[in-house]
């Protein structure tokens, strides 16, 4: 859920592309970010210390936001106020 809402309140922002790195020994964390429109479109070879485990770049492009979008808890109490 919190990665949804990360994901929702950069859309809202105007955020065209996220992008994160992944160890490429977690395939549980790599079948989560494809689930989520995520690409792996590089490679950064020994990345994470001390072991030397490359990291996968992923890639998502984000659609815009529509106005209907409910923005983050709380946020309508601030809304009232403009």
């Amino acid at each position: 859920m919190l990665f949804t809402e990360l994901l929702d309140e950069a859309r809202r922002r105007g955020v065209h592309e996220v992008f994160l790195e992944v160890r490429a020994d977690n395939p549980v964390a790599q079948t989560m970010y494809t689930g989520f429109g995520f690409e792996h479109i590089a490679t950064r070879p020994r990345y994470y210390q001390p072991d030397g485990v490359d990291a996968w770049v992923m890639r998502a492009a984000l659609e815009p936001a529509t106005r209907s979008a409910p923005g983050p808890i709380g946020q309508e109490a601030l809304d009232e106020r403009d």
